[in-house]
């Protein structure tokens, strides 16, 4: 009989452990549940909800424009932001490059942008277009502009790239300061598939440079300003550079005939 009550107190005990390890576990698992509940309460409060946004990279009217586009609203909580569709739509901007879009706590957005910078004019049938290096319209040209330009009738919509004028863009991002005032305009002659492009320069007066292909442009643009530093400019119709240490022009004939015209090798 002893030993039937001691084995009833034994599993007496082993009871009331098992239960209060029960008693704990379930403690603990409500206790999670009420940090879990307050934290999502805390995001929903004004203490973490969408004060401000910050624009940097641009000014003026265009932060407005810039935020707009963004439409993060204010009061929302920061944690329902949908900060890939604000990058989205202000990266959808002809003249952005690039933007990012971050939560800065406990209640900014910091909205980063970098503008397209513009580095030559393409002129046509379409009307003049500002681009940047990879070819990108960034906008139509209103008013003047200090530019290179180049002949070329833009068919991409703003954003989009013309991609075919870009030895054309190269040509004029390379002219040197001190020839840009000679320089009118930047031409480019597409050839047959799988054929060089045929660059030049129109030059002021009637003049024009012929570049040949878009090898050692730098050297051959060089070459047209050593020539005309170097030679009498009366009557030059054509420099020709498509070898650059052999640069040649020719004169126009009606415009020469007094004195013989003819191709002269200014090597």
């Amino acid at each position: 009989m002893a030993i039937d009550a001691r084995l009833r107190q034994r599993r007496v005990a082993v009871l009331r452990a098992a239960g209060r390890r029960r008693l704990r576990l379930l403690a603990t698992a409500l206790g999670l549940v009420l940090v879990i509940v307050g934290v999502w309460g805390l995001t929903r409060t004004a203490l973490l909800d969408l004060d401000h946004v910050n624009v940097d990279g641009v000014e003026g009217t265009e932060v407005a424009v810039v935020e707009s586009l963004a439409n993060l609203e204010r009061g929302t909580a920061m944690f329902d932001l949908d900060l890939g569709a604000a990058r989205a739509a202000v990266a959808e901007l002809p003249w952005i490059k690039s933007v990012a879009v971050e939560r800065s706590w406990p209640g900014s957005v910091d909205i980063t942008v970098a503008r397209r910078a513009p580095v030559a004019v393409l002129a046509g049938d379409g009307g003049a277009f500002l681009v940047d290096e990879e070819g990108v319209v960034i906008a139509e040209l209103s008013g003047d502009s200090t530019l290179p330009v180049v002949e070329w009738t833009v068919t991409a919509m703003p954003g989009e790239a013309e991609r075919e004028a870009l030895p054309a863009i190269a040509v004029a991002r390379s002219i040197p300061d001190d020839l840009a005032p000679w320089v009118e305009s930047v031409t480019m002659t597409s050839g047959t598939a799988g054929s060089p492009v045929d660059l030049g320069l129109d030059l002021t007066g009637s003049a024009s440079a012929d570049l040949g292909n878009a090898d050692l442009i730098e050297d051959k643009l060089a070459a047209v300003r050593a020539v005309l530093q170097r030679i009498d400019l009366a009557c030059l119709d054509v420099i020709d550079v498509t070898v650059a240490d052999l640069a040649t022009i020719t004169r126009d004939e009606v415009c020469d005939a007094a004195t013989g015209g003819g191709e002269v090798n200014d090597g």
